[in-house]
């Protein structure tokens, strides 16, 4: 089963991602939304991240990279 919240820290401070899904065609294909929140619980980034068949086991890894490279800009 995959997980779909995972706590990371970046530049010292905790966050918190999630991926929400929405659902695009009656035979259950969709998108996944990466929401990141602080550590208040404050959304501070929002993106779709990956299609229901494009999600990799270890999706964390290419989020906590995609949240850190719009801190950047």
């Amino acid at each position: 089963m995959l997980k779909l919240m995972k706590a990371i820290i970046v530049e010292g401070e905790k966050h918190q991602l999630k991926l929400t899904f929405d659902i695009i065609d009656f035979i259950g294909d969709g998108i996944f939304t990466l929401e990141v929140y602080n550590n208040k619980g404050e959304k501070e980034f929002e993106t779709p991240f990956a299609s229901s068949t494009g999600l990799s086991k270890n999706w964390w890894i290419e989020a906590k990279e995609m949240f850190k490279g719009e801190l950047k800009n």
